[in-house]
């Protein structure tokens, strides 16, 4: 069942908001006109079941234009907005058959609510579920029930997502011109200029190192010629929203920074991944990283206590916050994320791109035939942001499967330049917001890391996840498979630190043992397993739990070779 589509005719974003709010969590889709020039192009484009638009309007009148529109879209459902004072208009305007039904606006928002939903009918939105099996990455279970969402839950999420700063009236202009085939930079150009601040936030970053560009941009004319009309459009959405919801006071909380510096890395780290696969449209990517966490904002600020439960749970269990929030809450952060892009009418491909970011094999189910090419991308780089320990998500683990497809794709021999590039456009990045400090980016504990010698034993097929977690970072190391001979190899090398990642915890017990034995002076083991287990701290052999979660797997590296300095 495909959602509703509704077309909004009016100039006031007041109206446009109060209706959006009306629709929130149900699967409505929103566009929004100013004027009848514009409806008549959406209207030409796409198939709406309604149509909800003022009776006042520039240069015609609600019922007039219902009249025009009417007599070729028969079928439309026409509601129109009338003033108090304008009720016998409204009785004249039902009596012509080119209204379908009348409201008075101004409204209580619970009668407006039951009265629109009456005229437009809506399902709730349902989000597909998804559950990790052993044997396999992703699986699929279709649910069309509501059974799995919390009433409550949904109750303060739509709160939260409502409570939420509208988007910036640019944002909305620029979001109209995409779906405007004959806009040009001209007419983009023209929308950022009627912001000075905008305007100079623009070419502060068109001329940053960013971009790397030879020659001074003074003009958003020329930034838009340069960098192409996609990358300006994307830039300003993004930087917007991004302003919008951090504000002034969450520039001085670290928590908060920490939580966009995350998602910055996940946009500059799409970007590059994206440029370095051929995507048709590396900008697209870099604001869906930006957004892909917008979700936890409002977890964050509307269940603050209970998503804090959430966050101990994550930790005490050993589950993504993914996994947590669907189980503690019904929903998760690519949930709410997808309401939120909806509400605020971003493009399809952005809302799914979000909302599949955990969940790749899911992206099929996107109306953009670019999704499943897109969300992969951002999934990775959501990982590579946690690999490069830049920002807090909120979690750091990693999936236990790595497909190794991917990275021979984006060549893996070559993945530590990649990173490079994308830690340096993470600074630069950082810089033009004012939110840049030197001391986040210290690299004293990497620095040890790197001077000693690494070896990785696994029973992997392929790349395994540790070579991934270290090669990102630039740290040498060794693999060899697992097998009844390794002990013999392993004896004849020099190693710093002994890494284990085997499938079957049985194995664990006599192979530490017998490497004890045979070894006089064992260097520290580092296992991960798939139980809990105790570490032995006086022999030096620590345990920890898959699936990998990289801020544990380097604060015991910190600790081993600061021990060993000391």
């Amino acid at each position: 069942m495909e959602a509703t589509k509704l077309l909004v005719l009016t100039p006031r974003v007041t109206i446009l908001e109060e209706i959006r709010k009306v629709f929130l969590g149900y699967d409505v889709v929103i566009d929004h006109a100013e004027d009848h020039i514009q409806a008549v192009s959406l209207l030409a484009k796409y198939p709406y079941q309604g149509m909800i638009l003022e009776e006042s309007l520039p240069g015609v009148s609600g019922i007039e234009f219902s009249k025009r529109i009417k007599k070729k879209l028969k079928n439309l459902i026409v509601l129109l907005l009338i003033a108090e004072k304008e009720i016998r208009r409204g009785k004249q305007a039902i009596q012509s058959l080119f209204v379908d039904h009348v409201i008075v606006y101004p409204w209580r928002m619970e009668k407006a609510r039951s009265a629109l939903h009456g005229i437009f009918p809506a399902r709730p939105l349902v989000m597909p579920k998804e559950e990790t099996e052993p044997d396999e990455r992703y699986v699929l279970q279709e649910d069309d029930t509501e059974d799995h969402l919390d009433p409550d839950v949904v109750k303060v999420v739509i709160k939260g997502i409502e409570d939420l700063p509208p988007l910036p009236d640019v944002v909305r202009k620029i979001l109209r011109l995409v779906d405007d085939a004959g806009a040009g930079a001209k007419d983009l150009a023209k929308i950022i200029t009627s912001e000075p601040s905008l305007t100079a936030k623009v070419l502060k970053i068109t001329n940053s190192s960013f971009y790397g560009l030879k020659q001074q941009v003074t003009t958003i004319s020329h930034a838009v010629v340069i960098l192409g009309f996609n990358e300006v459009k994307n830039l300003v959405l993004g930087y917007s929203i991004f302003s919008n919801i951090i504000g002034g006071k969450g520039r001085e909380n670290q928590e908060e920074l920490d939580f966009w510096r995350h998602n910055i890395a996940c946009g500059v780290a799409a970007r590059a991944l994206g440029m370095r696969m051929g995507y048709q449209n590396p900008e697209e990517l870099f604001v869906v990283g930006l957004l892909h966490d917008i979700g936890k904002t409002v977890f964050r600020n509307y269940f603050t206590e209970r998503y804090q439960e959430v966050l101990a749970e994550s930790g005490r269990e050993h589950h993504s916050l993914f996994h947590e929030e669907r189980k503690l809450l019904g929903l998760t952060h690519a949930d709410v994320g997808y309401w939120l892009a909806r509400h605020w009418n971003l493009p399809p491909l952005v809302r799914d791109g979000i909302r599949f970011h955990h969940t790749p094999a899911l992206a099929k189910k996107s109306a953009s035939s670019f999704a499943p090419k897109l969300v992969p991308l951002v999934f990775y780089a959501d990982i590579f942001s946690k690999l490069l320990g830049i920002g807090n998500g909120g979690d750091a683990f990693i999936p236990d499967v790595i497909q190794a497809e991917f990275f021979e794709a984006i060549g893996f021999r070559n993945i530590s330049e990649l990173c490079e590039t994308v830690v340096s456009q993470v600074k630069l990045f950082e810089q033009s917001l004012g939110i840049f400090h030197e001391d986040r980016w210290k690299q004293d504990t990497l620095s040890r890391i790197k001077q000693r010698r690494f070896f990785i034993i696994d029973d992997c097929e392929g790349i395994s996840p540790l070579e991934v977690i270290l090669g990102i970072r630039g740290v040498p190391y060794k693999r060899l498979p697992f097998s009844k001979d390794v002990f013999l190899d392993m004896l004849s090398r020099d190693t710093d630190v002994l890494v284990l990642n085997l499938k079957d915890d049985a194995f664990y017990g006599k192979f530490i043992e017998r490497l004890l034995f045979e070894n006089p002076t064992p260097p520290p083991v580092i296992a991960f397993t798939q139980a809990p287990k105790l570490s032995d701290r006086g022999r030096r052999i620590t345990y920890l739990r898959k699936p990998f979660n990289v801020e544990e797997l380097w604060g015991e590296l910190e600790q081993i070779t600061s021990s060993e300095t000391a």
